[in-house]
């Protein structure tokens, strides 16, 4: 009988963490609306001899 306990209490642990997996995975993907954007650098010469 302990193995059974055993294997019940794995598989109640696996339907928590397969549940806790989905919610989190649901979270990270419904994060809300996305900023589309560029990044750049731009440099500029100021004008003074040791620029």
């Amino acid at each position: 009988m302990k193995m059974n306990e055993d294997l019940s209490k794995i598989r109640q642990r696996i339907s928590q963490l397969s549940k806790r997996r989905q919610m989190l995975e649901n979270k990270i993907m419904n994060t809300g609306d996305i900023l589309k954007a560029s990044y750049y650098e731009r440099f500029i010469v100021c004008g003074k001899p040791n620029c």
